[in-house]
């Protein structure tokens, strides 16, 4: 029989080397490139956001202006049916 002697494994210490991989590389422009066109089309929302909410405003201005166009015409007609009423009752006791 023959024994084999199984030699232990020498651990390597760390090292720190100047070689980049090209698989890193291309990860990292990948990740760049992702994350740019991600922050772009938030930008795009925010100002479509934005556009809305000018929109919104104006909207709110212009209903604002109808109310009060039409509380006016209101509190005039009712103080044109008061008046008339107060003649009627006026005529009706003579």
């Amino acid at each position: 029989m023959v024994m084999q002697v199984i030699q232990p494994k020498t651990v390597k210490p760390w090292q720190l080397t100047k070689a980049i991989n090209v698989g890193d590389v291309i990860s990292v422009v990948v990740a760049l490139v992702i994350s740019i066109t991600y922050i772009n089309n938030i930008d795009k929302k925010v100002d479509t956001q934005e556009i809305k909410i000018e929109n919104l405003r104006d909207q709110i201005s212009l209903q604002r202006e109808d109310t009060r166009r039409m509380l006016v015409e209101v509190k005039d007609s009712m103080r044109r049916i008061d008046e008339k009423l107060d003649r009627l009752i006026e005529r009706r006791g003579d």
